[in-house]
């Protein structure tokens, strides 16, 4: 999600959908009581009257239009706000899950009683309940701790059992751009696989091209490290950095897309003699 001009977008692969219009604006109301709303479709609008309804107004949907694709040729003015307690929380979620995946017999077992409880806490309302040593900003080079993406575009996700320690870590990177440890807490080692990633196409039309999965017997002993801070990225403009990649990969795949889109309406060009003209130069 992010917000650009008081509408709220959502990134869904490629395509930037319209989640949310922006607020009423009073001064907009035509002289014949209609307010243009541009919304994807009618459940948005919906929405959209549900958080607006103020007294002295009342909404009410008199007709649609039809879909609208609009083409943006310069790269979109956008802010992203990460590295809150619950979007770490909700990476937890996503490592947990990816980790149960894997290792179905360790995820079940009561030691990781004490990550599950994090992920049930309202960290949003009270921030200070937040364990900041369960999941943290992860700021090396993706390809340095988990390989080379075969994706352009892609997601990581390695869960692991170290075994030695037999601890369970977790890293997930969005987009080869942010990227996350994760200490998931104490195992009984099950598994005879101690280590797997997943390589994950979000731009694939289906799912059977979008996932590629390593599985080794041994963990990467990179995921145990907590390599740069957040702290430390912000204050060397690493963390600038990576928020620039991230747009950056974001707005070339999307003209990508777009241009492809275009380029099948443009009408083919005419057919022509590969011999035409060349007893011009003979």
């Amino acid at each position: 999600m992010f917000n650009n001009d008081g509408i709220r977008y959502r990134l869904l692969g490629a395509d930037i959908e319209v989640d949310m219009p922006a607020p009423f604006d009073p001064t907009l109301v035509g002289a014949d009581k209609r307010y243009p709303l541009k919304a994807p479709s009618l459940e948005v609008a919906r929405r959209w009257i549900e958080e607006n309804q103020r007294e002295g107004w009342s909404f009410e949907i008199k007709g649609t239009s039809g879909r609208q694709h609009h083409y943006q040729t310069e790269q979109a003015k956008i802010s992203l706000n990460f590295g809150g307690v619950d979007f770490l929380q909700s990476v937890g979620y996503i490592a947990l899950s990816s980790f149960a995946h894997s290792f179905p017999e360790e995820a079940r077992q009561d030691c990781l009683t004490a990550f599950k409880t994090m992920l049930q806490l309202d960290v949003l309302t009270n921030p200070e309940l937040w364990p900041e040593e369960l999941v943290w900003w992860d700021g090396r080079e993706t390809s340095s701790v988990v390989g080379e993406n075969p994706y352009e575009f892609g997601h990581v996700i390695a869960v692991g059992v170290c075994k030695t320690t037999s601890q369970a870590y977790a890293y997930v990177s969005f987009f080869s751009c942010l990227n996350f440890g994760i200490d998931l807490g104490p195992v009984d080692p099950v598994n005879e696989i101690g280590y797997v990633r997943t390589y994950i196409d979000p731009t694939a039309e289906n799912a059977v091209d979008s996932v590629t999965v390593v599985k080794e017997s041994d963990l990467n002993p990179l995921l145990t490290d907590k390599g740069v801070s957040l702290r430390d990225m912000i204050h060397s403009g690493s963390a600038a950095k990576a928020m620039d990649k991230l747009q950056s990969k974001i707005y070339f795949n999307h003209a990508e897309v777009a241009s492809r889109q275009i380029a099948t309406q443009l009408p083919s060009p005419p057919s022509r003699n590969p011999f035409e003209g060349i007893h011009q130069f003979m």
